[in-house]
């Protein structure tokens, strides 16, 4: 179930749990093992 946050500007972020295809595709995108906790998280969270 994916959780929903209002941020401070009144938008909602949707973050949806992570599975192991997320990881995957976030380990193919990013160039350096640095950037995969940040392409993860574009994985995950739809902000509106």
């Amino acid at each position: 179930m994916p959780k929903e946050l209002t941020l401070p500007s009144g938008k909602v972020a949707i973050i949806e749990k992570g599975k192991g295809k997320d990881l995957l595709q976030a380990q193919i995108k990013a160039k350096t093992s640095d950037e995969i906790p940040y392409a993860l998280i574009a994985e995950l969270v739809e902000i509106d």
